[in-house]
């Protein structure tokens, strides 16, 4: 873990723990304040897991700092990962035991934001919320699970095959996918928690929808945000704002799955999923720091685009 404080960016340059490579790279971007948080754990438990996750707070950093300080406290005393943790190797290599480090996941981000929404009751932060992305890789097994809330992102660069017109022989070529879909309030299924809860829907900006709660009106203070699922958000929570992520489990193939890439929407915004591989995998062969290539990338285009958010990205290289 990375506690970066008041710093305007911060990098870790590529490094090998068994089958991966990792880098990272975050960086304020043109904002006074940098709300992004990572964390970077590439060898659990004598390396046989590997787990990562961006934090993209709102309303400062408390949220993103809180979580990043203790999400992996909570996913080592979540029931399912110990239970996960004590099967035997060839029981953890059934297919079934998949479902408990999905569970896991699940449970942990139930328990951090708990512990998050005690923390902002105790100091009276009823505002401040984070977005999140994270990957928790078994590596004896070659299994990776992602789940996130919010509107961060995870990218799998997967090797493909085309056939152009002409060509004799379909081409191999790197491609990037989307393996998260942004949990934004307007979505059937987001909408109908939302309401069903009293919250309501507005669009705001340009028609970007937002989530309220309670009498907006009256308060001191608004709350209201871009996405619908988030850590934290404590006066928005009883209104339908979610921590409940989407977890999904990939299967490493071999040489298929060539990298995965997480990145806070400062990334997003400006950098296409295609485009996102495409430098990473440029980057890696000329020895240079795929996570800081992108961030970088980001932030020129940041320039052009009229942006201004941080910028935060975590590469994974596959060697197995």
């Amino acid at each position: 873990m990375v506690d970066l404080g008041q710093v305007s960016y911060s990098i870790i340059k590529p490094t090998r723990f068994g089958p991966l490579v990792v880098s990272a790279y975050t960086h304020c971007g043109k904002r006074n304040n940098q709300e992004d948080r990572f964390v970077v754990a590439p060898s659990i438990s004598n390396g046989e897991y590997a787990f990562f996750g961006i934090f993209d707070g709102t309303v400062k950093e408390y949220a993103s700092d809180f979580i990043h300080k203790n999400i992996l406290d909570c996913f080592v005393v979540t029931p399912s990962f110990q239970k996960f943790h004590a099967l035997s190797t060839e029981q953890k290599e059934s297919a079934d035991s998949g479902q408990l480090l999905k569970d896991c996941l699940t449970e942990t981000y139930a328990l951090v934001d708990g512990k998050l929404l005690d923390w902002c009751r105790e100091h009276e932060n009823h505002y401040s919320s984070t977005t999140a992305v994270t990957v928790l890789i078994h590596l004896p097994t070659q299994r990776m699970f992602v789940a996130h809330i919010g509107d961060s992102k995870i990218i799998l660069g997967r090797m493909g095959l085309s056939q152009r017109q002409g060509q004799e022989e379909p081409v191999a070529h790197l491609e990037g996918v989307e393996v998260t879909t942004d949990h934004k309030p307007d979505m059937p299924e987001e909408l109908k928690r939302i309401q069903e809860a009293g919250g309501s829907l507005t669009y705001l900006h340009g028609g970007k929808p937002f989530i309220r709660g309670g009498d907006f009106s009256q308060r001191k203070h608004a709350m209201q945000l871009n996405y619908s699922r988030a850590f934290g958000g404590k006066d928005l929570k009883m209104y339908g704002l979610s921590s409940v992520p989407d977890v999904d489990e990939i299967k490493l193939e071999g040489r298929r799955e060539r990298m995965v890439i997480l990145g806070s929407d400062g990334i997003w915004d400006v950098v296409d999923a295609n485009s996102s591989v495409e430098i990473a995998e440029q980057a890696q062969q000329r020895q240079l720091s795929p996570s800081q290539e992108l961030g970088v990338i980001a932030l020129r285009e940041h320039v052009t685009k009229g942006s201004a958010d941080n910028v935060t990205a975590i590469c994974c290289f596959f060697d197995f």
